[in-house]
């Protein structure tokens, strides 16, 4: 009776520790206002979504700066694609989008990603380092390497999609305005964190795979070979 019962309790602990280990933590991560630390793996799941909006996750200048303003996303895993989903809004009577950068590991290649199709102009999108000493990039708080939208009609929403082998990890974006005056500063937008290394950013593209935390793999290994022992003992 004792035997089955403590084979009862290890059987258990290692359902608990399996649960753990390959049930994802958060399959819908809510409006993303928590800090971050960039560039790292968000969670190891195959559906991840998350909203940053102006004041709790966005600096964004002149009409922008209200609640209007936000970046969502929508990420879904399956096979080896990663299907990423960004939605662009703003108030109607705010300003409408012009162009929209979403960073990128350096020297992605557009050829790397399956867009859907989306209206753009002819030379969008493209894919390279973008310069603070650009002019309309000049209020970016450092260079960024990216994929960038322009819009052929602006906007006050925007949604596009693609694909892509690369994970998710925490990082940047950027958008301006449409209506550009030489002699005003332009309407621009980007995630908290951006030119930090904790912050608040939003999910994107990575060239890696993530790798199994070490705690969780402690924690099925002990698991394991508890139940080892236990087998070992009854077969003495």
């Amino acid at each position: 009776m004792k035997r089955k019962l403590t084979m009862r309790l290890f059987l258990g602990a290692l359902a608990v520790a399996l649960v753990m280990v390959f049930s994802p933590a958060s399959s819908m991560a809510a409006p993303h206002t928590t800090t971050t630390t960039y560039n790292t793996f968000i969670t190891d799941e195959n559906f991840w979504t998350g909203t940053v909006q102006w004041d709790s996750g966005i600096y964004a200048t002149q009409n922008w700066n209200n609640a209007g303003t936000s970046l969502s996303w929508k990420i879904t895993k399956e096979g080896d694609f990663y299907t990423y989903q960004y939605d662009w809004n703003t108030a109607e009577e705010t300003g409408d989008l012009s162009h929209l950068i979403i960073e990128l590991t350096p020297e992605t290649d557009i050829d790397e990603l399956l867009l859907t199709n989306i209206d753009l102009e002819k030379d969008s999108p493209e894919t390279r380092w973008y310069r603070t000493d650009e002019p309309r990039n000049s209020l970016m708080p450092t260079d960024m390497y990216g994929i960038k939208f322009d819009l052929k009609d602006d906007s006050t929403f925007f949604r596009v999609s693609f694909k892509s082998i690369q994970a998710p990890v925490w990082g940047n974006f950027y958008a301006v305005d449409g209506k550009h005056d030489p002699d005003v500063s332009d309407t621009i937008a980007y995630n908290l964190g951006f030119g930090n290394t904790t912050g608040i950013f939003i999910a994107r593209p990575d060239g890696e795979m993530k790798v199994p935390e070490p705690a969780t793999m402690i924690l099925l290994g002990t698991s394991l070979f508890g139940l080892a022992l236990v087998r070992r003992r009854f077969k003495k």
